[in-house]
């Protein structure tokens, strides 16, 4: 986010929606978008907001590919939960703004940019309710923005299995090169 010169503190929240699809045992594809609210908080202290910003922010199309997977399963999206399970897949993918700005006096959503990246993700799914991955890949950014390595690790739970519903903690990272 570029805050202006005059702000101490940005704050912001973020929901993103992620969704899928199999083609095979092997290839899916994904799609993703960001809803996002920019609250900023001036430098005096005050706790008031001096403006706020929100809309769609990036969004996300990619494919997935299941390179290896310890066992066989009858999964037809490569990342379907199996547990005791190794997976190792490559994926590809194109990040592109949904906005201009929402508001002209107000930093952007996102990044103002097109990021193709590509990355290899190791995930292992230890139980019937929890799972580890972690990822590391490389990225071309447009719009001056640096290239870099995004990489992260997550921890995955499952408790929902019956209605496909479940949520991880996430700490991801981008290196720049350049």
């Amino acid at each position: 986010v570029n805050q202006p010169a005059q702000m101490e503190h940005v704050r912001y929240g973020n929901m993103k929606v992620h969704s899928a699809f199999g083609f095979t045992p092997r290839v899916s594809i994904f799609a993703q978008a960001d809803a996002r609210g920019l609250f900023m908080v001036n430098s005096k202290f005050t706790n008031i907001s001096d403006d706020d910003n929100y809309g769609f922010g990036d969004a996300a199309l990619g494919i997935r590919w299941l390179v290896y997977r310890s066992r066989f399963t009858d999964k037809v999206y490569p990342t379907e939960w199996a547990p005791e399970t190794w997976l190792a897949l490559i994926e590809g993918s194109w990040a592109f703004p949904m906005y201009d700005r929402a508001k002209t006096n107000a930093p952007p959503l996102g990044n103002q940019s097109n990021d193709f990246t590509v990355l290899g993700r190791l995930v292992w799914y230890a139980l019937d309710w929890l799972g580890f991955s972690g990822n590391i890949g490389y990225t071309h950014r447009t719009a001056g923005y640096e290239n870099g390595m995004p990489w992260g690790l997550r921890a995955d739970f499952h408790f929902m299995q019956s209605h496909r519903w479940r949520f991880w903690l996430d700490y991801s990272s981008y290196e720049r090169m350049g």
